[in-house]
Parts: C-alpha cells; sequence; structure tokens
C-alpha cells in the first residue's frame, strides 16, 4: 500500500490511502496521482489482505494499523464510499 502511495504522490502514506485502494479492490484499475492501479496491484492486494484477514488503515495514535478485514469492510461501506472513486 505504501509502494503504490510512494509511486502516486512521493508520499510513504497519502490521507484516505486505505479508502482509495479498497476502492479500486472492488471497482477495478483506476489513475491515482500519476499512478496507475492495475489489475496487478490489484491482485496483490486482495491476496495479501486475504492471507492475512485484514486491512491496513492510517490510525493517528499508532500510524499504519491493520484491522480485520470484516470489520474494514464495515467502516468502508458507512464511509462515503461513492466518492472514493474520485480522489
Amino acid at each position: 500500500m505504501s509502494q503504490i502511495s510512494e509511486e502516486a504522490y512521493c508520499a510513504g502514506w497519502i490521507s484516505n490511502l486505505e479508502y482509495i485502494l479498497w476502492n479500486a479492490v472492488t471497482g477495478g484499475k483506476r489513475e491515482f496521482g500519476r499512478y496507475l492501479i492495475s489489475d496487478k496491484d490489484i491482485e496483490n492486494l486482495i491476496s495479501f489482505s486475504t492471507k492475512c484477514n485484514s486491512w491496513i488503515i492510517f490510525d493517528h495514535k499508532n500510524d499504519e494499523t491493520a484491522i480485520n478485514l470484516e470489520e474494514w469492510k464495515k467502516v468502508f461501506s458507512e464511509s462515503d464510499s461513492g466518492n472514493w472513486k474520485d480522489r
């Protein structure tokens, strides 16, 4: 996730990265800054998150933090998920 953020914005973790990448996982490849999130990137994100049953979020107290994948899906669905494709 950080590698994609670096490629897109030269930042280790751009704001809302977890939401933008999940939008790509659920909606397909997309432009992100100066980077195209590819089908291979999406395959890797799915594979890694499935294997560890978690998704990484940015928690302002603990920085990058893994949460359970089902919990993440709930967090994402309760967010303004329809707008992440435009960010």
